[in-house]
């Protein structure tokens, strides 16, 4: 008998079996183990309280996540998506220096 996989398991924890899956818990207590243990753990961690930052420490945070790649700049990914819409060379006949540093950014010297 092969035993149900652990992500049939994990599906099990939340939603009811189908028939065959039913009839192999009923059959196979290796399985049927398993599973009462990840009810268990999930009810468990059900329970945990809510963890929140203290208020305040959002601008620490956020900074730190910022320098190290984490968090990105919703206007630097604005700006992305638009230099990869309109030509380097269009935004420095229209836009002068920001279409030059654009350019260089990637990689579209002149």
């Amino acid at each position: 008998m092969e035993h149900l996989s652990t992500e049939a398991l994990a599906h099990l924890v939340d939603e009811a079996p189908r028939p065959e899956e039913a009839e192999h818990l009923a059959a196979c207590r290796t399985c049927a183990s398993e599973l009462d243990a990840l009810r268990a753990q999930t009810r468990a961690l059900a329970s945990l309280p809510e963890i929140r930052p203290p208020l305040g420490d959002w601008e620490v945070l956020e900074a730190r996540l910022r320098s190290e790649g984490l968090v990105e700049d919703p206007l630097r990914q604005r700006l992305a998506a638009v230099g990869r819409d309109i030509q380097p060379h269009l935004l420095q006949r229209e836009h002068g220096i920001l279409g030059d540093r654009l350019a260089v950014a990637r990689g579209h010297a002149r």
